[in-house]
């Protein structure tokens, strides 16, 4: 038995192990073909991620050349765009528009894709000459001038020479002679090889829109060297011819006429008539005269007055009668006749001129209404005519008076007509003084239309009763204000000099002789009158002023009248009553009207001075207080100017656009602070802390080693890396630089309470970037760090719904509207509300708490800004404010809806649960809620509130009823909201009111979280911005106020110092620089206070200073000015940039020494720059 089991198990074991062999085989052969095809799929695995890999690099390249591509052409269109912009609006206004610039700084932005990524490629150069020329538009020569001269490292390429030229306007304009000179010498020997390059261009063509451009290199030539003729002050002559040769060689219509009006000004300028003619003649020949509309050519009729003004009336004759016959309408018909006869009244052909105006008036009599301003003209030369020839006042009345009918404003006939009534008011008075004694011949001037005085037919004779008794002492009076009024107010110079004769010889002992005598002088200056006189002059030297006769009273009276209706008058009243009267008073009011009314300070101080040089006036007190006034605002303005002078240089400095040395500014912007302007004080402080700071690359290599806590000034170094960053990005627009500020905050003070501000910067300056996500992220993340809420009492519950996450920044639109209960009909109006929302809860002042930003807009624009404090009402320029409550009659309820949906007001209450599991409704589901009852500290409404827990943590207040003190309901509202990234956000409320037939519903749309609003955004500021001021107009600014303040209030210790300082004398300029001298000796000792330092441009004395001892001082060396033709001529010869100027001290005792000047600014230079300043030692051994 035990045998067979035995052979049983051998059979079972032998059979076992057949089958383990087999398995073996087949598990052998079974894994080299899976190795085999896992192998396969490896190789297939590996060739599809080749094939992968090509595909990328194929669309990579192709996305490159895409990007390169687009790049081009856009900046390309971009900068093709602002051309045009530039040029239709240069015709029309000559200046940029603002979309140019626009456009322009697209082309810029799009042309640096090219330049700084695809630099060995076709487009490189055009991507070149397209950012200089778009920064040459925009006055940035920095970045113009490194362009060009990389453009012009090859002569061959087609945009050589053009770009040659324009670095020659900016040589003139960065007052660089030298290179101008360069610049010129090549231009002059290569004049015929201008158009050479640029038949090149016929390869691209999608650049052959800028051939034209192109083409005018030899007209910008031309002009280059006319300005550059201005610039050395060469005479007026060879400006003129190079202006002719750039206008002979330009191809281009506008720019043509552009140059004309160039020339138009430089001739007018120097009241060249002729020449002004003749450039007129050349601007109506080069616009064709539309035939169907010549009276509206301003040229043309510019060119009628030119002509008449020299007396050419021939001209004007022959033109009229050749464009009467192409005249093909009514209106230009009658604009030829009517410009005929005023050359014919000019010519003195008075008769002719008559019957033209005459016949104008009945051939065209159908068309007065169609015509008003040609008629009025018309009546105005007829009146004239009638005043000046015909001596007929009451017609030349009629026809002045029916000028004014037919023009009521901006109309000679005015004065005319006021001037003769009185003339006539004046004359009717003599008449009645006079009736009984006196025949008027019809030779005597004042005859009225050789009327009899004693004649019934006489309209201006009125009869005199048999008892009146007339004063004959005041006819003196009416003589002199007639004889006033027809020469100062009628120009009829014989008719006045008549009157005056007749007072001057038959009433020698009148008051007014002095006053005749002086209008006699003006009259006739060929007469003695004074010598001629057979009175005593000498009465009236002490009885001028004891005499104010009615005239005078009246006199004054108008002239104050005249001031509701017109300045001018009133002023040409006053100084009639001085010159006549010499009136105190009037002389007052003439510095009066120049000071307040026409903002004249030249003459202001000048009769304010003329008014104190008489004793006896009445208000010496006030017009000296007023000098000092003037004095100080004008002192002011100095002050403020230097201020904006630091803004702009430091502005330029910070873009890169200024060879201004860091040292210099930092002075510049330290003098700025000192200044009237809060504005720019604040201003030039923060760029003071950008300038001062360390750049980026030095900030990061400082923290590597050392994590710094505060910067030099005590300020905390993360809000002062981040007061850097606003400074870029507020004033430059940097937003690269801006940016690394930034991202080194992350790096290096990620726990800052400032760093989520950080993030909303860096929203704002990289847009595309997630920014936004990343802190609502962070919020997110720092709420689900909270333990989970276990409420227990009321309050507990409240302060779990105010625990949510909330977003750093909210924006919206906000509207409200109502509908009707019953049938959920909309109201027709409704109130949109913009808002700007920052929880504030990183910045550095937490007491501002929350802020909000409010705007009203479906009305006249209204501007809240809300916080925890008070509720301002702005105007939209942020200057005026007014703090409201809620307890206003005025008060806007929708306020408190906005910033309790955001921030629910929770004080003031006390909270208990009524239930913890009430049922309650939201979005149509049912949930379980808890129920709170909100009771009132003091006088309020009571609240139940239910809150719903949504997710974990997170209590929404969905419902809420509002009753009184009696437990009557009053209100319902109940809350929607929309859940964006973490946050539930507010989106609709219904306010149920039960004693009201509506609902009033808030809709809230466009929601943003986290998009990048500051602080600063929602801060009141007034929308008057310091402005980018053009740093040329400063400092001729500036040199004008200082020039005003020499002349106005020059400086009596000055003038009267009997010291060699006159020697010493010069100008001021725009261009200027110092050497501030730290020490001074010679042979080792110290100069004293009675030397003179001087600095010489060659022989030329460009600036002086006075020693003090122990004291740095600034020697000013004065550069060449080309701002103005005076100035041109008043700094000639003066320091030109690189020019090192001469010093020399001048000592008391006649002795002049040279000084060597020793450098001890290691940037600096001792030649001479347009701005700035160098630390310097002199000394003589």
């Amino acid at each position: 038995m035990f045998n067979k089991r035995k052979e049983t198990t051998y059979l079972y074991f032998a059979f076992l192990s057949i089958i383990i062999l087999i398995f073996s085989s087949c598990s052998s052969e079974y894994s080299q073909i899976r190795n085999e095809k896992k192998l396969y799929k490896e190789e297939k695995k590996k060739e599809r991620k080749e094939k992968t890999k090509n595909r990328r690099i194929q669309r990579n390249s192709k996305n490159e050349f895409k990007a390169y591509y687009n790049s081009y052409y856009l900046a390309k269109i971009k900068f093709r765009d602002a051309l045009e912009e530039a040029s239709v609006h240069q015709n029309s206004s000559n200046t940029r528009s603002n979309n140019s610039v626009k456009l322009f700084d697209d082309a810029i932005k799009y042309s640096n894709v090219v330049l700084d990524d695809f630099y060995n490629t076709d487009y490189w150069l055009d991507a070149a000459y397209i950012k200089a020329r778009a920064s040459y538009s925009k006055n940035i020569f920095s970045a113009a001038s490194y362009y060009f001269n990389e453009i012009i490292k090859n002569k061959n390429n087609p945009y050589y020479y053009d770009s040659l030229v324009r670095m020659g306007f900016i040589s003139l304009r960065l007052n660089d002679s030298k290179k101008l000179l360069s610049i010129l010498e090549e231009l002059d020997s290569s004049i015929d090889s201008f158009n050479s390059n640029i038949k090149k261009l016929d390869k691209k063509n999608p650049y052959k829109f800028i051939q034209n451009d192109l083409l005018q290199v030899e007209s910008n030539y031309y002009i280059l060297k006319a300005e550059e003729a201005l610039y050395s002050n060469s005479p007026i002559s060879e400006v003129e011819y190079y202006y002719k040769l750039a206008i002979n060689s330009s191809i281009d219509k506008s720019k043509t006429e552009y140059l004309y009006s160039i020339l138009l000004s430089i001739f007018e300028s120097s009241n060249d008539i002729l020449k002004v003619l003749e450039y007129t003649d050349k601007v109506i020949s080069l616009n064709k005269l539309n035939k169907d509309d010549i009276s509206s050519d301003l040229y043309l009729k510019d060119w009628f007055d030119l002509n008449r003004s020299l007396g050419l009336h021939s001209n004007i004759y022959k033109h009229i009668d050749s464009l009467y016959k192409e005249s093909s309408n009514i209106k230009d018909k009658l604009y030829l006749l009517l410009e005929r006869a005023k050359t014919y009244f000019y010519d003195e052909n008075i008769e002719l001129a008559f019957t033209e105006f005459n016949k104008l008036v009945q051939d065209y009599e159908e068309d007065l209404l169609l015509y008003k301003d040609y008629f009025s003209e018309v009546y105005y030369y007829l009146g004239q005519i009638y005043l000046k020839s015909k001596y007929d006042y009451k017609l030349a009345l009629n026809y002045f008076d029916l000028s004014i009918e037919k023009k009521s404003k901006d109309n000679p006939s005015i004065n005319k007509s006021k001037s003769l009534n009185d003339y006539l008011e004046l004359y009717d008075q003599y008449l009645v003084a006079n009736a009984s004694n006196v025949k008027l011949t019809a030779s005597d001037s004042l005859v009225v239309n050789e009327i009899n005085v004693e004649s019934g037919n006489n309209e201006f004779y009125i009869p005199v009763p048999d008892d009146y008794s007339y004063n004959s002492d005041n006819v003196d009076t009416l003589l002199f204000n007639m004889g006033s009024i027809l020469y100062f107010d009628l120009d009829m110079k014989d008719e006045a000099l008549n009157k005056f004769e007749f007072l001057y010889n038959g009433y020698t002992d009148s008051y007014l002789i002095p006053q005749v005598i002086k209008i006699l002088n003006e009259i006739d200056p060929s007469i003695d009158w004074r010598r001629k006189f057979l009175g005593d002059l000498k009465v009236f030297s002490k009885n001028k002023n004891e005499v104010i006769d009615n005239s005078l009273i009246d006199s004054r009276n108008k002239a104050f009248k005249a001031m509701n209706s017109s300045i001018q008058e009133a002023l040409n009243l006053f100084e009639i009553n001085f010159d006549r009267y010499d009136d105190l008073n009037s002389l007052y009011m003439i510095a009066f009207i120049y000071d307040f009314y026409l903002k004249d300070p030249y003459q202001a101080v000048t009769f304010y001075n003329k008014y104190l040089e008489h004793a006896a006036a009445d208000n010496i007190n006030v017009v000296t207080n007023r000098l000092r006034s003037i004095e100080t605002v004008l002192n002011d303005e100095i002050n403020i100017t230097k201020q904006r002078i630091a803004y702009s240089n430091s502005l330029q400095y910070l873009n890169y656009n200024s060879l201004i040395s860091k040292d210099s500014i930092l002075v510049s912007l330290s003098d700025c602070q000192k200044g009237e302007s809060i504005k720019l004080k604040d201003k030039c402080k923060a760029f003071e802390n950008v300038i001062d700071f360390l750049s980026p690359e030095e900030l990061l290599d400082t923290l590597s080693v050392n994590l710094i806590g505060k910067w030099s000034n005590n300020k905390s170094m993360d809000l002062q890396i981040f007061d850097v960053a606003m400074t870029l990005y507020a004033n430059i627009q940097d937003n690269e630089l801006t940016a690394k500020y930034c991202k080194i905050l992350i790096d290096y003070y990620a726990d800052s309470d400032i760093i989520n501000d950080v993030y909303l910067l860096l929203d704002k300056v990289e847009p595309n970037s997630d920014w936004s996500l990343v802190i609502s992220n962070a919020i997110y993340e720092d709420f689900l760090e909270i333990e989970k809420f276990s409420p227990k009492t009321g309050l507990d519950i409240v302060n779990a719904s105010l625990q949510k996450p909330k977003p750093a920044t909210l924006s919206s639109e906000n509207i409200f509207y109502k509908v009707y209960k019953d049938s959920l009909i909309q109201y027709q109006d409704s109130a949109v509300y913009s808002l700007k929302y920052n929880s504030n809860i990183f910045s550095d002042n937490r007491n501002l708490g929350e802020k909000f930003l409010i705007s009203k807009l479906n009305t006249k624009e209204v501007r809240y800004t809300v916080d925890k404090n008070s509720i301002i009402k702005w105007d939209l320029n942020y200057s005026r404010s007014q703090e409201i409550s809620e307890d206003d009659y005025y008060f806007d309820n929708n306020l408190k809806v906005i910033q309790e949906s955001i921030s629910p007001e929770t004080k003031n209450y006390r909270y208990n649960i009524n239930d913890t599991a009430s049922e309650c409704y939201y979005l149509e589901e049912s949930y379980s809620c808890y129920e709170v009852r909100a009771i009132p500290n003091k006088d309020g409404f009571y609240k139940t509130i239910w809150f719903l827990e949504l997710e974990d943590n997170v209590f929404l207040r969905i419902k809420e009823n509002i009753s009184n003190i009696n437990q009557e309901l009053l209100f319902k509202n109940e809350f929607k909201y929309k859940k964006i990234d973490s946050f539930y956000i507010v989106d609709k409320i219904k306010k149920i009111d039960l004693n009201k037939e509506y609902i009033t519903i808030l809709d809230v749309n466009e929601i943003q979280v986290n998009n990048g609003i500051l602080l600063e955004d929602l801060m009141p500021k007034n929308n008057i911005k310091v402005k980018d001021f053009n740093i040329q107009d400063l400092n001729q600014k500036l040199m004008n106020l200082i020039d005003m303040n020499n002349v106005l209030f020059p400086d009596l210790e000055d003038i009267n110092d009997d010291s060699n300082k006159n020697l010493f004398d010069y100008s001021q300029s725009v261009n200027q620089y110092f050497y501030f001298v730290e020490t001074a000796t010679i042979n080792g000792v110290e100069l004293t206070d009675k030397d003179m330092i001087v600095a010489y441009n060659d022989d030329v004395v460009v600036g002086a200073r006075q020693y003090v001892l122990e004291g740095r001082i600034d020697v000013p060396l004065m550069g060449y000015d080309n701002s103005s033709e005076n100035t041109k001529i008043s700094t000639k010869g003066y320091c030109e940039v690189g020019d090192i100027p001469i010093i020399k001290v001048h000592r008391d005792n006649g002795e002049v020494i040279d000084m060597d000047v020793i450098l001890i600014d290691d940037d600096g230079t001792l030649g001479f720059q347009s701005i700035g300043h160098v630390y310097v030692i002199l000394q003589k051994d």
